[in-house]
């Protein structure tokens, strides 16, 4: 189960970095067998996505998160936990592609 979302989400980012090379900056902090982190940001958002084992995070399997880059202090970053045994990996990209097209937002 692990090993199969860990790939499609490497190949969902590989994907975007390829289609949004003008949009986004991104870059891999961790890609091995057992984790994979990448900062994804854009003119706009500050973006991560870290997929790994349960027992590295106090999720299972992927972490998305965005940040807005705007100056409020108690702004809440949007993030999405797919960790329910029901996630599929169509769940997993629609999930990531929502994320994708909140960083592609021009505000």
């Amino acid at each position: 189960m692990f090993e199969e979302k860990i790939k499609v989400c490497r190949e969902w980012l590989y994907g975007i970095k390829v289609l949004y090379a003008d949009k986004l900056d991104i870059s891999i902090a961790v890609d091995d067998s057992n984790e994979f982190v990448a900062n994804i940001d854009s003119a706009h958002h500050l973006g991560q996505l870290c997929v790994s084992q349960p027992d590295f995070r106090p999720y299972d399997f992927v972490e998305f998160t965005i940040l807005a880059m705007r100056q409020d202090s108690d702004q809440v970053p949007t993030f999405w936990y797919g960790d329910r045994a029901e996630d599929t990996v169509q769940d997993i990209i629609n999930n990531l592609n929502r994320g994708l097209n909140i960083l592609l937002e021009e505000s």
